[in-house]
């Protein structure tokens, strides 16, 4: 389904043509340029592989990148409850999928991979909600002025402000993840470890004074107290 904002130009008159189709018969759109949904008991997508069925919910804005880590879970310890991939996000975007997992009792933690947010108070809104009940890890890319710009010839994306995406993610409780690899430690840290009901984390080392040390540096300069005994 390529060929539509990605490209600019008459691809922009294109995508808007569709979503206006679809609002005249009452249809929600995914993509285009996308791969849709994929899951344990389906695949309506041209990936190769299945996903095994775990508790993870995966939500992509590349179809590639979603292809690529599911097929990197493949050698993994957990599975996916679903597999969706935005694409240009025309209709239906990243909110509207957290707001419906949030309810999902299949998914104990969402995974996201975007390269934009288009509506920045939507998000906030929405997302600041299911923080509170699931565990939601971003791994935004476009970070770099190259990186935007490649997003945008990819899926249409407005990369935004990287700083600003910081800041929302703090402000609505979501964990950044800085590669693929940290993205699913993540996700798989937080399937066995629920979100913690108070602001703070105990550490307990026993023989180990400079590792504790070490920790409570890195969590002064975070909103987490740590409560510590050397």
């Amino acid at each position: 389904t390529a060929g539509f904002k990605e490209i600019g130009g008459a691809g922009i008159i294109l995508e808007q043509e569709l979503v206006k189709i679809a609002k005249k018969y009452d249809m929600r759109v995914i993509g285009p340029n996308c791969l849709g949904l994929i899951g344990v008991n389906y695949n309506g997508s041209f990936a190769a592989n299945t996903p095994k069925k775990g508790e993870i919910a995966m939500i992509s804005q590349s179809g590639a990148m979603l292809t690529g880590m599911m097929d990197y879970s493949m050698d993994q310890a957990f599975g996916f409850s679903c597999n969706i991939s935005l694409g240009n996000k025309a209709d239906m975007d990243e909110v509207d999928f957290i707001e419906y997992l949030a309810n999902d009792p299949n998914t104990k933690v969402i995974l996201c991979y975007l390269e934009s947010i288009e509506d920045g108070k939507k998000f906030l809104r929405v997302v600041s909600k299911v923080a509170r009940k699931k565990p939601i890890i971003i791994l935004k890319s476009g970070v770099s002025a190259a990186g935007a710009r490649a997003a945008s010839s990819h899926t249409g994306a407005l990369a935004g402000s990287d700083i600003a995406y910081d800041l929302a993610f703090e402000k609505c409780g979501v964990l950044r993840a800085n590669s693929i690899a940290e993205l699913f430690d993540y996700g798989e840290l937080f399937l066995y470890q629920p979100i913690p009901k108070k602001n703070s984390f105990a550490i307990g080392l026993t023989n180990l004074p400079g590792i504790t040390i070490m920790a409570i540096s890195i969590s002064s300069g975070t909103s987490r107290t740590l409560l510590y005994d050397l």
